[in-house]
Order: C-alpha cells, then sequence, then structure tokens
C-alpha cells in the first residue's frame, strides 16, 4: 500500500521556532495547515475566570484539546495576527474557526458574528454568520475567509470574528483557528 506524500510548510521550523507548542503543523491532511488553538489566539478577557472558563475537551480527532468556553460577555472578540512570510508562497488557503455551540447559548440569536480577515495587498473578507444556527454541542469549521498567498506578499494577515453588542452572550466554545492549504480558491 503506498502512503501519501505531506507536504509541509517550506519553512516549518522557523515557525515551530517562532511560536510556541500550541500551533503544530496538521499533517492529517496532504496539505500545509497551520492550526492556532485557543491559547493562541488573542481572546478579549480571555484570562477573566467570571468571562471564560478553560477547559479540555476532545477535538475534532478526538485527542484531548485545552478550549476556551464563553461563560457570558457583551463584547466578543477572537482573533489572530499571523505573519505571510510563514506560509508558503503561490498557494491558495482557507481559513476557518472551529467553534462549538452548547445547549447554553444565548445572546447570539438575531445577533450575527462578524469574521474579517485581511491579508496583506488583497481585499478585505468580512462576512457576518448567526451562530445560533450552529448544531449544538458538535465542532463545526466556520469559515473566514480565502486568500492567496503572493511571494511578494509581506506583512501580517489578520483574522478575526466579534460581536460588540450589549447583550450578554454565552454558550460558544472555540477549539482553534486553521490556515490551510487549497488547490482551488473557494
Amino acid at each position: 500500500m503506498a502512503s501519501a506524500q505531506v507536504q509541509l510548510p517550506h519553512n516549518l521550523q522557523a515557525i515551530l521556532k517562532e511560536e510556541d507548542s500550541q500551533i503544530y503543523a496538521c499533517s492529517e491532511r496532504p496539505k500545509d495547515s497551520i492550526v492556532f488553538h485557543a491559547r493562541k489566539l488573542i481572546i478579549y478577557r480571555g484570562n477573566d475566570p467570571t468571562c471564560w472558563k478553560w477547559v479540555h475537551m476532545p477535538d475534532t480527532h478526538g485527542a484531548p484539546v485545552e478550549v476556551a468556553k464563553l461563560l457570558g460577555i457583551d463584547c466578543l472578540y477572537v482573533g489572530k495576527v499571523f505573519s505571510a512570510k510563514s506560509l508558503t508562497q503561490e498557494k491558495h488557503y482557507r481559513v476557518y474557526f472551529v467553534l462549538m455551540m452548547t445547549d447554553e447559548e444565548k445572546g447570539f440569536k438575531d445577533h450575527p458574528v462578524n469574521f474579517q480577515l485581511v491579508a496583506p495587498n488583497q481585499p478585505t473578507v468580512e462576512h457576518q454568520k448567526d451562530l445560533s444556527e450552529l448544531p449544538k454541542n458538535k465542532w463545526v469549521d466556520v469559515p473566514v475567509g480565502g486568500f492567496y498567498r503572493d511571494p511578494k506578499m509581506t506583512g501580517h494577515l489578520k483574522i478575526s470574528m466579534f460581536e460588540l453588542g450589549p447583550q450578554s452572550k454565552r454558550g460558544l466554545i472555540v477549539n482553534k483557528l486553521v490556515i490551510q492549504s487549497v488547490d482551488k480558491p473557494e
């Protein structure tokens, strides 16, 4: 039985040296993937135990991972700033959050969350999604957008999800942010 070749980012060692063990190259798929687990994301009031609870849960493939469970907050912001030079050139990428909505969900219905991807020298990608419509108690890939890693691209990617309404929100679990190469743009 032949095994598939997995192509990891050309500068994987530099990426891993720059980041800590919460970022890893995903080799389950034959694509370049950079994964930022919840602890590596910027989470507004993420260290406030009245707003977020850090727990271990099975990941999408069953391995335990630390995730952030929203207990209650009015202003929701989760994001990451990431160097474009860490990605393989001349590839298309898709960006998505892996999230779960629990039965305790409150404050999201009729208050869509904004998703934004800012890539250097490319139009900003923005859209909204009503997270109350996600299936309950199941990990879901929620797309942010896509971009092309041009060889001339310098600077940083800015990826975020936010909802700044005054209503209290709870019941969201943030697992990770994934930047994954794709064969064709979506």
